[in-house]
């Protein structure tokens, strides 16, 4: 959340959470923070936000809940929760609970799942997802992503820009479609060999050509995002653009042929 503010993808943020006390018993706090202060670039010079300690009102909630599970309402009867283990270890678990009879009096039977492997995956994915909305905020390069069938799914302004047209429209075509067509067949090959798992990273300079049928030459590093499980989500490319610096070098060849 605190990444999020910082990055400018968002200015303001709620959540609950909870914090162990010094006595070593657990207080649940709702946090909201917003960025009140940024520089010329975007970057994030003062924060302000409040806590408040809303302990009493989740216990009445959780008794409520509880309470009309008694009297036969059907409302939501599983959450997830963490347990801090003896081992000092965090662990996931989540709670299904039913209403029954016991000695002819209501009751609920409560069964309790230790779901930390796929908590744990789950964590780990959003910290990617996070990552990766880090690389489009704060990156200088050009930063895209595409799907497996090489179709852009986002694009930062800054290869928008080199490229002189909006994401709007390049989220209808693919990168063989902005790639010179001398180019086009070498990247496809490279990219299917990542889409595989059989390089981490390709890395070229290729041709780009502008909405105007301009040409632009960049330099790209291209990899595969994966899960955990080694799941492909997507491609992410940084592209930079080295126009400049090519043409430098061909007009120093061509004074050294004179």
């Amino acid at each position: 959340m605190l990444a999020r503010r910082l990055s400018g993808e968002v200015d303001e943020t709620k959540t609950e959470l909870r914090l162990r006390t010094k006595a070593g018993g657990w207080r649940h706090i709702r946090s909201r923070g917003k960025v009140v202060e940024r520089d010329e670039s975007g970057k994030a010079l003062r924060l302000a936000g409040t806590h408040r300690d809303i302990t009493a009102h989740w216990e009445a909630n959780e008794s409520l809940r509880h309470e009309r599970r008694l009297a036969g309402e059907t409302i939501e009867t599983g959450y997830a929760f963490r347990v801090l283990h003896p081992d000092a270890t965090v662990r996931w678990a989540k709670l299904n609970a039913i209403r029954l009879e016991w000695d002819g009096r209501p009751a609920t039977l409560s069964f309790i799942t230790d779901i930390t492997e796929r908590a744990v995956t789950e964590e780990t994915l959003e910290e990617s997802e996070e990552r990766f909305r880090q690389i489009f905020a704060v990156s200088p390069p050009g930063v895209v992503s595409c799907d497996s069938a090489f179709r852009f799914m986002r694009a930062r302004r800054t290869f928008c820009r080199m490229l002189g047209c909006t994401e709007g429209e390049l989220l209808s075509r693919s990168f063989v479609d902005v790639t010179h067509p001398d180019h086009a067949a070498g990247d496809v090959e490279s990219v299917a060999r990542l889409l595989q798992g059989e390089v981490p990273l390709d890395r070229t300079e290729k041709r780009y050509v502008r909405k105007d049928g301009g040409v632009l030459w960049a330099s790209i590093a291209v990899s595969a995002l994966r899960d955990v499980q080694g799941r492909f989500l997507h491609f992410v490319g940084m592209i930079e653009d080295i126009t400049a610096r090519k043409t430098a070098e061909a007009e120093l060849v061509e004074r050294e042929r004179r």
